[in-house]
C-alpha cells in the first residue's frame, strides 16, 4: 500500500496528469490514502508522503512556467476533489481534537502535518476559491471557520509566539 500511495503522489506531480485526471477521481485513490494517512497515526513516512507529495502540491499557489488552462483545470479539479469529496477539511476538524475534549489530539504523529497543511489552506485563501465555495456539495465553511478562529490560531500562537 505504501509503495501505490508514494507512486500516486508523484503522479499528480507530473505534467501529464491532466491526461488520468478523470481516472484518479473516479478510482477513489485520493480518499484511500487519506484513509490510511488517519489509520496509521504514528508512520511519518506516510504522513510526510502524502502532505508533501500529495496535499501540499495541490494546495500550493505556485504555478508552473508553463502555465495553461488545461494544467489550472486539471488543478481545480483535484483539488475540489480533495476538499469536497474525499472531505479534507472536515478529517483535519474531526481528527485534531483529542476524543474527550477540546484540546489538540498530540497522541498522534500527524498533528504536525494537520496544522501545516490547515495553515496552507488558510493562507491561501482555498475554501473561498469559486470551484470550491460556489459547490453545493461543499457544506463544511462555517466549521473550518471556527476551527481556524479556535484551535488553528491557537496552535499557531504556540509554535511561534513570536508572531
Amino acid at each position: 500500500r505504501l509503495r501505490l500511495v508514494i507512486f500516486i503522489c508523484q503522479f499528480v506531480r507530473c505534467k501529464f496528469i491532466s491526461l488520468f485526471k478523470q481516472q484518479i477521481i473516479d478510482s477513489n485513490l485520493i480518499n484511500i490514502i487519506l484513509d490510511l494517512f488517519f489509520q496509521y497515526s504514528h508512520h511519518y513516512f506516510l504522513h510526510e508522503a502524502v502532505s508533501n507529495s500529495l496535499i501540499l502540491p495541490l494546495l500550493s499557489n505556485k504555478n508552473n512556467n508553463n502555465n495553461n488552462n488545461n494544467e489550472n483545470s486539471c488543478k481545480e479539479d483535484l483539488l475540489n476533489h480533495l476538499i469536497v469529496d474525499c472531505k479534507l477539511t472536515e478529517r483535519i476538524i474531526n481528527n485534531y481534537y483529542q476524543h474527550d475534549n477540546d484540546s489538540p489530539n498530540l497522541n498522534t504523529g500527524y498533528n504536525g502535518h494537520l496544522t501545516t497543511i490547515s495553515n496552507i489552506i488558510r493562507s491561501n485563501n482555498i475554501l473561498l476559491k469559486p470551484f470550491i465555495k460556489n459547490n453545493p456539495n461543499f457544506k463544511n465553511l462555517e466549521n473550518w471557520k471556527l476551527f481556524v478562529n479556535n484551535a488553528l490560531i491557537k496552535t499557531n500562537k504556540i509554535q511561534n509566539p513570536s508572531h
